[in-house]
């Protein structure tokens, strides 16, 4: 392999890199830190702990992009997309 080559190569494990949602939100470091607001990226482990809540906010998330589909469908002129196994109908 050449100098050249060798410098594009890319390790292994950064090619499987974890899932991560731009999230707004107010962020802090602990109780008494009172926090900032901004936009931020984060990785599913770092959104993990908040289990209820990002639940439900994965759930919108999906409503939201099933009736996106639908509607783009429906102004094609397309019959709706056949449900993804295991999505609620």
């Amino acid at each position: 392999m050449t100098p050249r080559e060798r410098r594009n190569l890319v390790p292994e494990e950064e090619l499987q890199i974890e899932t991560e949602f731009l999230v707004y939100g107010s962020f802090r470091e602990d109780r008494a830190d009172e926090g900032y607001k901004a936009t931020v990226w984060l990785s599913t482990s770092d959104l993990t702990p908040l289990d209820d809540a990002f639940d439900d906010a994965l759930d919108e998330l999906e409503s939201l992009l099933r009736g996106t589909r639908e509607s783009i469908a429906w102004e094609l002129g397309e019959a709706a997309p056949a449900a993804v196994e295991g999505e609620d109908e």
